[in-house]
């Protein structure tokens, strides 16, 4: 209480009330200010508890299912908050809320009526940045003059330690055999990883073929690789983060070799010789003659003894060639015995 100076013939004074209407006004908004910023300090905390408890449970999250929990719906009511950390892209989800344990929060009810009916209207919700993982309350939190949005940690650097996920490699084109090798070109697609936390830098693969690794080659636009040389093929995909996480690697092994036809020959019965046949093979190409073999040819297997039935096997690029049946010093050209089928 404060003791006023009474004059006993004039009262209190003028001067006296004026300076003791100012210090009950001082006291008075004091009071008033601190009841109220100690209301908005309580309501920044609850937000910075709300995030901090979210972001522990994602960051768990992501490591076990290696995506995030989110309402499907992007979130588009993100124009206050797209400039705050420079580590996001421009994708932003409802936080789900319901797909993490133990979430008693301050704020974000309005999540389950966004699963139901995605409104930008709602705002009491925490949304989650699809690339830097960054949380922020969409209403949020007025102090001294200054809007918060999440905590001050998120406009730093993010640390990125998670891998991306595999690529995939997929043939795309090519000509398989009943023997279960290629035939001709075989087109392969190579689909890189994802990765949601810094980004992906790049996507490489390397070429092992008949056991000799080639080194790693960055992959190209159109992500596709044709190959072609009869060999075998091991191919290995490798996806990198910006932060030079490599995530596992992807494998396609496969085997690109030349077609072949079976040639058949049927013995007339005037050829008196049962095992004593050969066929020679040529064609003729821009640069001279291809003989298969040098003459007389290959020696033919019997196959069927009842009907005089020989074969072998020759490869596909003879198939509109010449043949002569002989018996290593003679031939027999009667080509009415003669016919090739494909494998």
């Amino acid at each position: 209480m404060m003791n006023l100076k009474r004059d006993s013939k004039k009262g209190v004074t003028l001067v006296t009330l004026s300076i003791a209407i100012i210090i009950m006004l001082i006291i008075t908004s004091t009071l008033i200010y601190n009841i109220t910023t100690g209301s908005k300090v309580k309501a920044l905390n609850n937000m910075y508890y709300d995030i901090n408890k979210i972001r522990d449970k994602v960051d768990m999250y992501y490591i076990n299912y290696h995506t995030i929990p989110i309402v499907n719906t992007p979130y588009k009511n993100t124009s206050h908050i797209q400039s705050i950390n420079p580590n996001d892209n421009e994708v932003y989800f409802v936080v789900d809320l319901e797909a993490l344990e133990n979430m008693n929060l301050n704020y974000g009810q309005d999540y389950k009526a966004y699963q139901s009916n995605p409104s930008e209207g709602l705002t009491n919700l925490y949304i989650i940045n699809e690339r830097s993982h960054s949380i922020y309350y969409v209403q949020g939190i007025s102090f001294d003059n200054k809007m918060y949005y999440t905590i001050p940690e998120e406009n730093t650097k993010v640390t990125d330690n998670t891998l991306p996920t595999i690529p995939q490699i997929n043939i795309i084109s090519g000509t398989k055999s009943k023997k279960g090798f290629y035939v001709g070109d075989v087109v392969l697609n190579i689909t890189p990883g994802i990765d949601k936390m810094s980004g992906v830098n790049r996507t490489t693969y390397k070429i092992i073929k008949n056991g000799q690794p080639s080194e790693e080659i960055e992959l190209g636009e159109d992500k596709t690789i044709t190959l072609n040389e009869n060999a075998d093929y091991e191919v290995i995909a490798y996806t990198y983060d910006n932060e030079q996480n490599m995530a596992e690697s992807k494998k396609l092994t496969f085997s690109i070799q030349e077609d072949y036809l079976e040639l058949y020959f049927k013995k007339g019965e005037y050829w008196t010789e049962a095992d004593n046949i050969y066929a020679y093979l040529w064609i003729q190409t821009e640069e001279g003659v291809n003989e298969y073999k040098a003459w007389p040819g290959e020696k033919m297997t019997l196959v069927s003894e009842t009907d005089n039935i020989y074969s072998m096997v020759i490869p596909a690029r003879y198939e509109k060639g010449m043949v002569v049946f002989n018996k290593r010093t003679s031939s027999n050209t009667n080509n009415r015995y003669c016919y090739s089928r494909r494998r």
